[in-house]
């Protein structure tokens, strides 16, 4: 099959944006777009190009949705079989495989040997586009990358943490086959990922025992706003 290359230019010092390299013309990964606070996807919507997302949590797994789209023609013999061995083209994900890698060569060499699969179970049709969320970060890899990349830490006491940032790219990928059984992959779309530790977290004010009380996640369905609110206030 054929396939084209894109060019992705990724510097520390401009913004960083999410690019495919190469993509697959048969599936294609078009764009990231916004996961919905409920949890809904729409390929339709306005691409996105990077993702903030802070590991303070207890729960450090981050999804993200994607547009991907079925290029291919249906070759069914629709005058020979009316009833069936149509759409015989239709993409069926199967899973996505998530690598990681750094701006600089420091975190390169702490990510390069983390790898995430995901099961996906979305059907595809031929000459449409789908919404596929993908766990870019497990909880898992959230937890290396917390500990051994952003070397986090947040006191009990006051709540605050190190502020520590770095980039992460995620390149992303989706597995799957046709209806009629030929194995596909999409090209390969590399997203960065601002990872932080605690750059979204209030200080909460101190409780009547003298402590900072510890945020608690408002929703986790990609951090399109600030997750983070403080006990007894209004989300």
């Amino acid at each position: 099959m054929k396939a084209f290359k894109a060019i992705c230019i990724l510097a520390a010092s401009a913004a960083v944006a999410g690019c495919t390299v190469p993509n697959d013309v048969s599936i294609e990964v078009l764009k990231a777009v916004p996961t919905q606070t409920d949890c809904t996807i729409d390929p339709g919507a306005n691409a996105v190009g990077t993702a903030l997302v802070d590991l303070s949590f207890a729960n450090k797994s981050y999804a993200q949705g994607f547009a991907l789209q079925n290029n291919m023609a249906d070759t069914s013999d629709t005058s020979k079989f009316t009833d069936w061995r149509v759409n015989t083209a239709d993409f069926v994900t199967q899973k996505t495989v998530v690598t990681y890698a750094g701006l600089n060569s420091t975190v390169t060499g702490t990510l390069s040997s983390l790898t995430s699969e995901t099961p996906l179970g979305v059907t595809v049709q031929t000459g449409s586009q789908q919404a596929v969320d993908a766990i870019l970060i497990p909880q898992n890899i959230g937890q290396a990358i917390y500990d051994n990349v952003l070397q986090g830490s947040c006191d009990a006491t006051t709540g605050l943490c190190t502020g520590n940032s770095e980039t992460v790219l995620a390149t992303f990928q989706v597995q799957g086959q046709t209806l009629d059984g030929a194995k596909l992959s999409s090209g390969l779309f590399t997203f960065p990922i601002t990872v932080c530790d605690g750059c979204l977290r209030p200080k909460c004010p101190m409780d009547t025992s003298g402590t900072n009380p510890v945020p608690t996640i408002d929703f986790l369905c990609g951090q399109s706003s600030d997750p983070w609110t403080c006990p007894g206030s209004t989300p």
